[in-house]
């Protein structure tokens, strides 16, 4: 309600996804970011509101499903595209529809063991503490964060700590995190946005500034 009148939001579900040639990637990084090889993992993509980030996830989904065979979990609040199968078996999870909650929803993966987990946002340390949970399984887990940099969400990543020792969290989050993909769009000169990406991937001396409390 906004002054007394009932006010609706709506946000219109997109017709179709772009392709994985468009977000501008190296091929190289994909098993990185790919369920290929029994991968597992979190790969963040990050940026403020409207860098993009859902139809970058929906394009690397999209990528997942056309070249991969396994099996998919994408949970929304709301489903702004829908992935009909292709190599991969694909189950969309709203919220307030088919669970109650994220964490609901999440806990239900570590039973069902899918290949790869979408999820809209880590805004909590339960849902961080869940995430690890799926990896240690061996999932492949896509999240979005709104932040404006790598270094960033690193910083806002360790302030989801949910051990009794920064230490030890620390070091679970150096060896689940597998890449950070920030996202910004930038005006060019002729006032048109271009997507801007600051990618990291992990690697042993990534995990190492993590758990030494270096990532400044």
């Amino acid at each position: 309600f906004e002054r007394g009148e009932l006010v609706i939001g709506i946000k219109p579900t997109r017709r179709s996804v772009l392709p994985f040639e468009s977000l501008g990637l190296n091929p190289k990084i994909m098993p990185s970011i790919t369920f290929d090889k029994e991968n597992s993992g979190l790969v963040l993509i990050a940026g403020p509101v409207g860098s993009g980030k859902s139809s970058f996830v929906d394009s690397l989904v999209d990528f997942n499903n056309r070249f991969m065979t396994g099996s998919i979990y994408i949970i929304q609040d709301t489903i702004e595209y829908y992935h009909e199968s292709k190599h991969s078996i694909v189950r969309h999870i709203q919220i307030n529809y088919d669970t109650n909650s994220i964490e609901d929803a999440l806990n239900n993966c570590l039973v069902l063991n899918p290949n790869l987990v979408v999820i809209d946002d880590i805004n909590s340390p339960k849902i961080l503490d869940l995430i690890f949970q799926l990896i240690d399984s061996g999932v492949l887990v896509y999240a979005t964060m709104k932040t404006r940099s790598v270094y960033e969400t690193l910083a806002k990543l360790i302030t989801y700590n949910a051990e009794t020792s920064i230490d030890i969290f620390r070091k679970r989050l150096s060896y689940a995190l597998k890449a950070v993909i920030s996202l910004q769009l930038i005006p060019d000169k002729n006032n048109q946005l271009l997507l801007f990406k600051e990618i990291m991937l992990s690697n042993s001396v990534i995990q190492n500034l993590i758990i030494n409390n270096n990532i400044d």
